[in-house]
């Protein structure tokens, strides 16, 4: 699952997010963690089971850790019980960002 900064949107012009407000948040990191433009989420081990009539689509909460399945901008990289992977495409620079 791919998720970016809503500034960031492919429908919008390019605007350096705000840390704290619309930036993406990941759990579990060290540094900054509300900082994030870019991040692409891995599922971890699951069921490959489709359990609606939308395809997968309808089934992320099967798919992703709990923290991750809810598509808003607050991602854990290491939930309990958990195994998605999180990897971090673009963070703010510290002159980009607000």
């Amino acid at each position: 699952m791919m998720a970016y900064a809503a500034d960031y949107r492919p429908d919008t012009l390019t605007n350096p997010c705000s840390e704290g407000t619309d930036c993406i948040q990941v759990n579990n990191i060290s540094g900054n963690n509300d900082d994030k433009i870019s991040i692409l989420t891995i599922a971890g081990q699951h069921d490959w089971n489709d359990q609606g009539l939308n395809g997968l689509f309808d089934d992320v909460g099967d798919v992703f850790d709990v923290e991750n399945e809810d598509l808003d901008r607050i991602f854990d990289a290491r939930a309990a019980s958990g195994n998605d992977r999180i990897l971090i495409i673009e963070e703010c620079a510290i002159a980009a960002c607000p």
